[in-house]
């Protein structure tokens, strides 16, 4: 048996969603692709991660195809700046974002968030880029909305089984807060007439 091959893949943030991918992808290689074992490293983000790529810190990347796209075209967060010899290598799974609310707000539509204090997300993640983004189009901003940083770590995460609001780490400002203004009741779990216009 030959020696092992040790690579490095940069992530996202410690337990973001990119960061499980990153794990999963590692381990599926590691465990399929005699003489290599993948390690993964949390980092601060896309660009970052690109960065690491080139300057020979990393060996592989996961990234939101949009950040690819932008460091190989030299546009967007990336420009001047091409990066040609970049190359996908495999598309792992698409960003789906689920947006809840106590069932008591009577919210329905994303429409409707304006006023009301709403976790976004790691700063810098895919999931505040995306709320961004719509945030844009709906109008909202810190001046008519409290809008807080917080992803599975900072306290905003769910239990899809339960349907209720539990932090995977000591309760953060904003659950303390928002529990403190809606209550600790049920959350509903599926939100497939949030996106409709």
């Amino acid at each position: 048996m030959g020696e092992t091959r040790k690579l490095i893949m940069g992530t996202f943030t410690e337990d973001s969603v990119i960061d499980r991918a990153g794990k999963a992808v590692a381990a599926t290689i590691s465990n399929t692709v005699p003489g290599v074992y993948v390690e993964t490293w949390p980092s601060k983000g896309a660009y970052m991660n690109i960065d690491h790529l080139f300057d020979g810190t990393y060996d592989l990347v996961i990234v939101p195809a949009g950040a690819a796209y932008e460091a190989y075209t030299g546009t967007g967060a990336c420009e001047g700046e091409k990066k040609e010899k970049l190359r996908a290598v495999a598309a792992c799974y698409p960003i789906v974002s689920t947006w809840i609310s106590p069932k008591k707000l009577g919210l329905s539509k994303v429409q409707e968030l304006k006023g009301h204090p709403l976790a976004v997300g790691n700063e810098g993640s895919e999931t505040a880029k995306v709320s961004g983004e719509v945030f844009d189009v709906l109008g909202i901003d810190k001046e008519n909305t409290e809008i807080w940083y917080y992803g599975i770590q900072g306290g905003s995460g769910t239990s899809g089984l339960t349907g209720s609001m539990r932090s995977r780490s000591p309760l953060s400002r904003f659950t303390r807060s928002w529990r403190q203004r809606m209550g600790s009741g049920s959350y509903p779990t599926r939100t497939k007439n949030w996106m409709r216009s």
